[in-house]
């Protein structure tokens, strides 16, 4: 079952950014993000209504795209055991002086959450700021290993908008192969 929730450019702003980021990286008047309202709604709300009107396998799995990807981030550091699985493409770690790279890294060196699957992917074709930030980010995975299950990928001849498309396969690979090997559910 594959559920989206509909936004506009405002309110995905606003619902996709921590709120720990400013909305905008240019404007120092911006305001900060709401994601914590936004995971509130999917937790309360949208994944009760799923579960109790279709048939399902017990595997909860995030998906973002660019400031989405935040989003996907951010629903690993507060709210780690709401999904099994998280793919993030594009994701721009690097705003605010790394800000999302370090509260990830903080939140994995305090807290010693159940395994999880973590997917980043980026275009090679993408921005300096987003491929600079993906393989900050990836390096620093890697040292978590045990606490997370972290596959990157940098998608070749990928821009921002191609990314996802090109590189969900990838991504649901190595979703499968992770459950081959790792039952996450009894």
């Amino acid at each position: 079952i594959v559920v989206g929730v509909l936004n506009t450019k405002t309110s995905r702003n606003r619902d996709q950014t921590p709120p720990f980021m400013q909305t905008e990286t240019d404007d120092p008047k911006s305001p900060f993000g709401e994601a914590d309202h936004f995971l509130k709604f999917l937790e309360e709300e949208i994944i009760p209504k799923i579960d109790s009107n279709y048939r399902i396998n017990g595997y909860k799995t995030l998906t973002g795209h660019s400031r989405g990807g935040l989003f996907v981030l951010y629903s690993l550091i507060k709210k780690p055991s709401l999904f099994d699985a998280r793919f993030c493409y594009s994701t721009p770690v690097w705003r605010f002086d790394d800000l999302m790279i370090k509260k990830t890294i903080d939140f994995l060196r305090t807290q010693k959450p159940k395994k999880t699957f973590l997917f980043l992917s980026a275009g090679d074709d993408e921005t300096t700021n987003i491929v600079g930030g993906f393989n900050r980010l990836s390096l620093e995975l890697k040292n978590f290993q045990k606490n997370i299950a972290f596959y990157n990928y940098l998608t070749p001849l990928a821009n921002h908008q191609q990314n996802p498309i090109v590189a969900t396969p990838k991504a649901l690979y190595q979703w499968g192969e992770y459950l081959k090997t790792n039952s996450i559910k009894n």
